[in-house]
């Protein structure tokens, strides 16, 4: 169900190299540092790569208060185009696959408000609205809107997934005149297994995420091994480091 029209589209991360190979899809970006563009176009994925000059990207400037890296935008008419054009127009094929299931499972705790606070300069809140089982984004006390449409952004599961977040030394975003650096890029380590949290139904699981493969998504078991369904429809990601402190959810 793609929207008619996304973005901002921004500059890709070193994640960004783990995602496409989870889905078995391509990936658009605005661009990159060259570092983790040449670390990206290296991999398995490198040949899926698309950027502002391919079919579909557009400029939206005609706000002279959006900064200049806020104005990529994309219709996805045009991005399948672009798809077709790179032979990238084809079924996914899944070594993995989520489970779901409308009944929630057992033993949840209430998770009617969850509170999710990046340092200093951000606060994520989703809300659960009972009437029709979905919970509502809001960041830094306003709602967070779909431009396409004017509502609310909202999601059937909300997954709080602990990852290791690592510097990687090879990469200086900010290099220093003496040859030393004062911010290298940070790698979020999206394989292996680790903790997570389910919010789906009004209700919180406490679970453990898989991504064996580098061509898995990911899967969550409870603590016999057991599969932990999803709600059926769309999932958001909030992907922290180990440190961060527990969110708040009531």
């Amino acid at each position: 169900q793609p929207p008619p029209d996304f973005g901002p589209i921004r500059s890709a991360r070193l994640i960004d190299k783990e995602l496409p190979a989870m889905y078995d899809a391509a990936i658009f970006m605005s661009g990159s540092h060259p570092l983790i563009l040449d670390a990206i176009a290296q991999s398995d994925i490198g040949d899926r790569i698309y950027r502002e000059t391919a079919t579909g990207f557009y400029r939206k400037e005609d706000d002279p208060n959006i900064p200049f890296e806020h104005t990529l935008y994309a219709d996805t008419a045009g991005l399948w185009e672009a798809v077709e054009w790179g032979n990238d127009n084809r079924p996914p094929r899944f070594t993995s696959t989520m489970a779901f299931d409308t009944t929630p499972p057992p033993d949840g705790e209430p998770a009617n408000y969850v509170e999710i606070n990046y340092s200093t300069w951000s606060k994520v809140v989703w809300e659960f609205n009972v009437e029709n089982g979905r919970y509502y984004r809001s960041v830094d006390d306003e709602i967070f809107i779909d431009g396409n449409n004017g509502e609310q952004v909202s999601a059937a599961n909300v997954i709080i997934l602990y990852a290791p977040h690592q510097f990687d030394r090879s990469i200086c975003v900010y290099p220093r005149e003496d040859g030393g650096c004062d911010l290298h890029t940070t790698e979020i380590q999206i394989w292996g297994r680790g903790y997570a949290m389910i919010s789906r139904d009004g209700q919180k699981y406490d679970v453990t995420w898989l991504r064996q493969n580098r061509s898995d998504m990911f899967t969550f078991i409870d603590n016999e091994g057991n599969p932990v369904p999803l709600q059926v429809g769309n999932t958001w990601f909030q992907i922290v480091p180990f440190y961060y402190d527990d969110p708040i959810i009531e």
